[in-house]
Order: C-alpha cells, then structure tokens, then sequence
C-alpha cells in the first residue's frame, strides 16, 4: 500500500468503516475528500467522523458552482434529464473524479481510492482512467463492509436525491413517507397551483418569474418550488428519485424545443440524447464522444430561447404557455395547430 491515499468520502457508514480497516491495516495515511454539492448534510460532522475513525486530515471542497456549470447544465441541455433519464448521483461522478485528482495532486500522491457497489465502481474507475490516467486507483467494494444489506443506500446532491433498495420496489410498498425529504406528498397536495415562468437564453435558464439568477440559483428556487407541490417523484423497480428541478427544467425546455427545432433536428436530438444519458451512466464523461456530443447540442441550442411557463400541482408539470424570443414562420405557422397559447 501506499503511504497516502486519497479517499472520496460520502459520510455512509461503510466509508467510515473502511478508513478505520485501511489504516489499521495497512498502515496508510488516509486523506479523505468530501464535496458539497448540496446535498444539505452537516459536512463538519462528516469529517469529524472521518478523522474519529482514523483519518490524518479531510478536505472539503464546496463543489456547487462547478457542479452546475460543468455537469447539470450541459446534461440538461443535452436531454439527459428529467423523469427518465439519469440519476441525480451519477451526474456527481464527474465532479468528484476531477476534484479527488486535484487534491491527490495536492497531497503529492498518486494514489486515490473510491467506495461503491457493482456498476458504480466500474464507472469510477473509468472515470479516473480518462480524466487522471497517472493516478494509482483502488476501487473498494463497500458491500463487502455494509452490516445491514436490506437498508436503502441514499445518494443526494442539488441536482436531486436518489434510494437504491436491495429489493425490487414492490416489497417497500407502500412507500414510507419518510423516504422522501425533497418532494411533498402529490396526493396530499392541497394548495394553489404554483405558477412559474422559466427564461431560457440557447438553452441555458438564466430567470425565474423574471428575476435574473445563475444557473445554480434556478435549480436551487425551483428545486423548492416543484418540490412542495410535490413534483420530480420517479420510480424504478429497485429505486426512487426526487428530482424536482430536472423534471421542472427538462419538461420546459422540451417545450422550447418542439417550438423552435426543426423536426428533423429536434428527432436527432432526441435520439442523442440517449447516448448522452448511457454516456453518464457508464463513467464515459471525459471521452472524446461526449465532447463530440456537447458540440452538436451547442449547435442545436443557438434557437432555443424563450420564456415557459409552466404550473405545478399535485406532482405535475404542466406547460400552460410560452414566449418566444424570436418566433420562426414554422412557429408561427404550428400555433394554430394545438400548440400551447402565448405568454
């Protein structure tokens, strides 16, 4: 083993685990790494922890703007998010491959290690490969060190929050309200309608309501927002998903899309953003295909501009109009044909 190793730390018990078997058997020093990338949990606490189950120091590296320019913005421009595309947690890989090399590089070693389960650790690994191909990687299996294998694993961050379960999702139900902390009850809802428009400049939300806000600020306003009436509830057979601001964004862009793409284009879109979503999920961030792909949406984004809104309720999105910047005659043309009436 070497004499320092770089740890990507979630917090989970099984990490904590993992630094006190390192390095009381190996005799390594352990630097862990923590990013906050809005996942609302107490970070000092997690590195108390850390260094209270053996680590020599802990970094923690406030990773949100990043995380939003370079990961969730293009993703969502490309189409790979949303009710069914990728999960919230494998969109963070990126950013925690790229800072986890830059702190190696700090500490003077070139070795890191990263926990996970099955396809997440070959995803890692790939990840790393691609981005640091000089660094040493030792890929820990945390299943090895989980004590209780019928607990949900939960993953979160800004982008939304996600529960693997060991089991298929039929044995949880029905769902325990208490598994969800990002989205209000759909059925429960009570309240108004939330009316919200969302400004898009070729692809980018740079307003809510009017007001101008970066990125981060939009997903943040209206990961609130669609949250409390209880928007961004997905599910799968082994997993659920609360991902209010990407399905709220996603489906208003999508509009934008269909009024301003030429079909043609608009149906090549769509079919990339297939590859871009497999892409993610498979660790293939930093290869040249996905650069390739950025390029094509860039191109396919210079018309998509405009305002929608759209109005929550109940665990729905729905658009009820939009503004656009700089309409086209086919625009003009289809609006007489179904479309959603003007702003």
């Amino acid at each position: 083993m070497p004499d320092t190793l770089v740890l990507a730390y979630s917090g989970r018990p099984e990490a904590a685990r993992e630094i006190a078997r390192l390095a009381a058997s190996t005799g390594t020093e352990i630097v862990t790494v923590t990013l906050d990338l809005g996942q609302a949990e107490d970070l000092e606490q997690i590195c108390l922890e850390a260094r209270t189950a053996g680590a020599a120091r802990t970094h923690v590296v406030d990773a949100r703007d990043r995380f939003a320019a370079d990961v969730l913005l293009p993703a969502l421009r490309a189409g790979a998010t949303g009710a069914s595309a990728v999960r919230p947690t494998a969109l963070a890989r990126p950013i925690v491959a790229a800072v986890l090399a830059e702190v190696a590089r700090m500490e003077k070693t070139s070795f890191v290690a990263h926990g996970g389960v099955g396809a997440d650790l070959a995803a890692f690994a790939r990840l790393l490969a691609d981005h640091a191909p000089d660094l040493e990687v030792v890929a820990l299996d945390t299943a090895a060190t989980m004590r209780d294998t019928t607990a949900p694993r939960i993953g979160a961050n800004l982008w939304g929050r996600t529960v693997l379960f060991p089991a298929p999702s039929d044995a949880w139900t029905p769902m325990p309200a208490t598994l969800f902390t990002r989205t209000s009850d759909p059925v429960a809802d009570l309240s108004q309608p939330a009316q919200v428009d969302l400004t898009f400049e070729h692809g980018v939300p740079v307003a809510v309501n009017g007001i101008p806000m970066s990125f981060l600020e939009v997903a943040e306003v209206v990961d609130t927002i669609a949250g409390d009436h209880g928007v961004g509830r997905i599910g799968g057979d082994c997993e659920i998903t609360e991902a209010p601001a990407a399905v709220t964004l996603a489906t208003a862009l999508a509009d934008l899309e269909r009024a301003c793409l030429d079909p043609r284009l608009a149906m090549l879109k769509m079919q990339l953003s297939a590859q871009y979503a497999a892409i993610v999920e498979s660790g293939d961030w930093y290869s040249p295909t996905r650069l390739a792909l950025d390029a094509f949406v860039a191109t396919a984004m210079s018309s998509i501009s405009g305002t929608v809104r759209v109005m929550l309720s109940r665990g729905a999105c729905r658009v009820a109009g939009r503004d656009l910047a700089a309409p086209s005659p086919r625009v003009v043309a289809s609006s007489s044909a179904g479309v959603e009436p003007a702003l």
